[in-house]
């Protein structure tokens, strides 16, 4: 052992003559034992500090989402996404499928808005860069939507 270290061992032989005394050997044990306990509280102090950075973050990105995000409640509140903003609509109206630019609008949707949403950018992933067809995205409406005003009731 170039160290100078022995091997720490429980058995009670009596250290040569040339290796350091007893008490020399407990300092350097004892020596050993306070580093590695230093090492292991500033280790425990940077995971901690860590986990609260962490923690932190996770909690800022959150709340920014919480605060831009609009929580739509009720089920007129839930169709906003779907007739005041939104892929659906955009594409609808850019698309000129309806006569008069209202009758989307007017149109009751068979399933809930959210759904038709998802439904609808999973159908045309990139309708950003390139709009639907048009006999395509009358198919999609008539899949979700009924017709104008078979909602209201005499």
């Amino acid at each position: 052992m170039s160290s100078g270290y022995r091997p720490l061992s429980l058995e009670r032989t009596p250290p040569p003559s040339s290796s350091p005394s007893r008490t020399q050997q407990s300092e350097e044990t004892f020596a050993v034992i306070r580093y590695w306990r230093q090492a292991f509280c500033l280790s425990s102090i940077g995971l901690l500090g860590a986990a609260v950075t962490v923690v932190f973050i996770t909690l800022l990105a959150w709340h920014r989402d919480f605060t831009r995000r609009i929580p739509y409640k009720t089920p007129y509140e839930r169709s906003c996404t779907l007739f005041c903003e939104g892929p659906v609509l955009h594409a609808v109206q850019t698309a000129h499928l309806f006569p008069d630019g209202k009758e989307f609008v007017d149109m009751p949707a068979r399933v809930d808005p959210s759904q038709i949403t998802a439904n609808f950018i999973r159908r045309f992933p990139s309708y950003a860069d390139h709009p639907p067809q048009k006999d395509e995205l009358l198919t999609f409406i008539n899949e979700h939507f009924d017709s104008a005003g078979s909602d209201v009731t005499a």
